[in-house]
This record gives structure tokens, C-alpha cells and sequence, in this order.
């Protein structure tokens, strides 16, 4: 097995030289096909997580399924960097049949680069499930799996192993789906006071997945997590409070998680705060400030449109791919 993991590592970083080169490369000729743009984008976001979860990685080099799925990406990236080399030759600018077979590899690309993310995730929640079998004999990690953990004996590491169990569950990755399974497991972690967990918690509770509907339980998760400034529950809270959803829609305390979303580069959270000031719906036309915890009434309106910050954060997430931002960007300037 030792052999095997030296050929991960080797992978591993075989991938990271020649992404950091097909991405320098992919700069040089974004601008001289129609999807260049958008294919330097993708190799920026593959670069970037593969610097967040270089040590993760390599903590599972031993595992089959990742072996087979870096090796697949490394050879679909060995194509793209071909191809794209092709591309700064002049002679090869015009040819069609290549912008097309570029666009075509940066999706298998991106699919495959999907697939390790996802052989990461299910060895992550292997090695959080074994942990768990190990503490069998300790009553109090017993009660972890039902949601009522004796948060004295939890720890942090064991939270975030609980909440990749949670995700296992629900999406049925190597396992039978059972959002009732995966619920306990966002509760415990929730309880503990893990964000993620809270967030993914509220999601259950406004779908009505593996418990009951409860939009009021949802909105106090929601917040929960947003207390400690999670970029997607700052989004969710916004949503809930800018559609009525459990509570009096509000535009202005929507807008104000919305804009701390959006600070922290919640992409769908500065979407939706550059519609709001594009739609004059909020009170002021500026910032909004006001404090989240009032359940108040009226709906905001009556500020003004204001384009210009609309377009700000239009702009922000347009530049990174945001598909709504990219239209209601596009309207704003034609």
C-alpha cells in the first residue's frame, strides 16, 4: 500500500505543476476564443481548491477510488494543456473544431476534477465513521449518532466528521440515502455549534426533509449560523426574509445579510443584493443596516433605485460566473 500512496503523492503533484502552467497558458490566450474567459476561471477554481485540500488529500493517498480518479483527471489534463498550447499559434485561432474541443475538455475537465472531490469526500467520511465505530463502548459517543450528544465529550474534529456523515446520508454517497439519518447527524454537529452543520440543518427544516416542515426552525438555524458570519446562511437569511418565507418579508434586514453575505463573497448573496437596489425595493437606496433580529413588517420600499451599487455587485459575481449576476449585469449596461 505504501507504493500505492507514493503514486497519489506523485499524481498529486504532477497535477498541481501542470495546472499552475495550463493556467498561465490559458491567460496568455483567454482572449482569443470565445470561451476563453471562461475556461481560466475553471482552472483558477481547480488550482485553488487543490491549495485548500493539498494536505487532505495526501492524508488519503492509500485509497483505491482516488488513485483511479486523480489518474483520470491527470490524463484529461494532460489533452486540455495540448490543446491549449495549439492555441497560441496563430494558425490554429481560426479553426472552429478547436474552440469547440476546448470547450469540450474544460467540462470533462471539470467533471473529472468533480469526481476526485467527491472520492475525497466519501474517504473523509469513511475515516470519520471508523472513528466513531471505535468509541462504541463510550455511551456518550453512542448518543452522537441520535442527535443528543453529550456535547462534553464532543470535540471539533468530531463535529466536522459528524457533518460529512450528514451529507453521506442525505446524498447517498456510498450508502442508502436517508434524509432521517442525515438530520441526526446535522442536529448533533449543529448542537455543538459547527455552522455548516447549522445551515445545512435549517435546509432540512425548510424542505421538509427528513423531519417535518418548520419554517420558524429553519429561520432560527439559519441564524445561528449566520451569528458566526457563514456566507451561505447570511444568503439563506436574506432569501427567507426578502420572500416572506416563515417570517414578514423585509427587504432592509434582507439586504443587511444579504450585504454581509456579498462581503464575504457569498456569490448568490451579491446577486441578490444588486436586485434589490436595482428594484428600488429597500427604504434607503444605500446601506441597510438595520437589526436582524426584529421580526418587523412592511416590506422595505419607497428608497429609489440606485444602478449604480446594483451594477457593483453585479459585476462582483458576474466576474465570477454567476449566471443571474452575468444577465441582470448585461441589462443594467444595454
Amino acid at each position: 500500500m505504501a507504493g500505492q500512496g507514493n503514486v497519489v503523492k506523485s499524481v498529486l503533484e504532477e497535477c498541481v505543476v501542470r495546472t499552475d502552467q495550463l493556467v498561465l497558458d490559458a491567460a496568455a490566450v483567454e482572449t482569443r476564443f470565445k470561451d476563453g474567459p471562461e475556461l481560466h476561471r475553471a482552472l483558477m477554481g481547480i488550482r485553488s481548491q487543490l491549495n485548500e485540500r493539498y494536505k487532505d488529500f495526501l492524508n488519503h493517498e492509500q485509497d483505491v477510488t482516488l488513485v483511479h480518479a486523480w489518474q483520470a483527471f491527470r490524463e484529461k489534463l494532460f489533452q486540455c494543456s495540448f490543446l491549449v498550447e495549439s492555441l497560441r499559434d496563430a494558425r490554429y485561432l481560426g479553426k472552429v473544431r478547436f474552440g469547440r474541443r476546448l470547450l469540450e475538455l474544460r467540462r470533462e475537465l471539470q467533471t473529472l476534477f468533480n469526481a476526485v472531490l467527491m472520492a475525497l469526500t466519501m474517504c473523509m467520511a469513511d475515516g470519520a465513521a471508523d472513528g466513531l465505530a471505535k468509541a462504541a463502548g463510550d455511551v456518550h459517543r453512542l448518543a452522537i449518532a441520535t442527535g443528543n450528544p453529550d456535547f462534553e465529550e464532543l470535540d471539533e474534529a468530531a463535529a466536522e466528521g459528524i457533518t460529512l456523515q450528514g451529507y453521506r446520508y442525505l446524498y447517498g454517497y456510498g450508502t442508502t440515502a436517508s434524509p432521517e439519518t442525515a438530520f441526526r447527524r446535522f442536529l448533533a454537529a449543529a448542537k455543538f455549534g459547527l455552522p455548516a452543520a447549522a445551515n445545512m440543518l435549517a435546509q432540512l427544516y425548510e424542505r421538509g426533509l427528513g423531519v417535518p416542515q418548520d419554517l420558524a426552525a429553519a429561520l432560527g438555524w439559519y441564524k445561528r449560523a449566520a451569528a458566526h458570519d457563514y456566507p451561505e446562511a447570511l444568503y439563506n437569511v436574506g432569501r427567507l426574509y426578502e420572500e416572506g418565507i416563515g417570517v414578514v418579508a423585509d427587504y432592509d434586514v434582507a439586504a443587511s445579510y444579504y450585504r454581509r453575505g456579498a462581503e464575504a463573497n457569498q456569490l448568490d448573496a451579491q446577486a441578490a443584493l444588486g436586485w434589490l437596489h436595482e428594484s428600488g425595493a429597500l427604504r434607503e437606496s444605500d446601506h441597510a443596516d438595520d437589526d436582524d433580529d426584529d421580526d418587523y413588517g412592511g416590506g422595505g420600499g419607497g428608497g429609489g433605485a440606485d444602478p449604480e451599487e446594483a451594477a457593483y455587485w453585479y459585476k462582483l459575481a458576474a466576474g465570477q460566473g454567476h449566471p443571474k449576476a452575468c444577465n441582470n449585469y448585461a441589462s443594467l449596461l444595454y
